[in-house]
């Protein structure tokens, strides 16, 4: 049933209107309930805060209730979501920020450097350590993202160190990325970013 909603090239993109045909199509192909019956029963809807869902005149909600003359329809910003934004928001302005920091630089090195990454997961294996990639922090669902990503650097810590220092001794590397690996030991090194 809803396979067909995640098809949304056949309704035109991803803008408003095209969500909306592709919510509506759900109701029409598959006749579980009559498009007429659907519109006069929903009595509300909830989306994340993209401008796509909630924008006040062209958005999908305004246009679900708009369109379809629904002036009781009650519209809500995800609740999940928002309380994840206040979260994010509230890190913002922490000392989280360097951590944050620190990780997405360990985290692009890696990505980027095959060899590095590889340096780190033997040095985990010499230190009979549990060796872990790293996970990206973008996207939604914040919390757990950096959850994750915390907890597995900490797992970590002295093999990253390790190959960090290995690496700077026996390879060569572009000036930009050693120093990029020099500031990363300083700060691995740091109490209050371990803290």
């Amino acid at each position: 049933m809803f396979g067909n909603l995640l098809q949304m090239s056949r309704f035109g993109g991803t803008d408003a209107t095209s969500l909306k045909s592709g919510i509506d199509s759900i109701f029409e192909e598959n006749g579980a309930l009559p498009c007429p019956s659907y519109r006069e029963k929903m009595v509300c809807c909830t989306s994340d805060g993209a401008s796509v869902n909630t924008g006040s005149t062209g958005g999908l909600m305004a246009k679900m209730t708009r369109d379809d003359n629904r002036p009781w329809l009650i519209t809500v910003h995800c609740v999940n979501h928002r309380v994840e934004l206040a979260a994010k928001d509230a890190l913002s302005n922490s000392s989280f920020k360097d951590v944050e920091k620190l990780y997405q630089t360990l985290y692009f090195l890696c990505k980027n450097s095959g060899v590095l990454k590889t340096d780190i997961k033997k040095a985990a294996e010499v230190l009979d350590i549990s060796s872990y990639t790293f996970p990206k922090l973008s996207g939604t669902r914040f919390i757990p993202h950096h959850r994750r990503a915390i907890s597995r650097l900490l797992a970590m810590w002295p093999a990253v160190i390790s190959a960090l220092d290995n690496t700077l001794v026996i390879r060569k590397h572009k000036p930009e990325t050693k120093g990029k690996i020099i500031g990363l030991l300083k700060q691995f090194r740091s109490y209050s970013i371990l803290c």
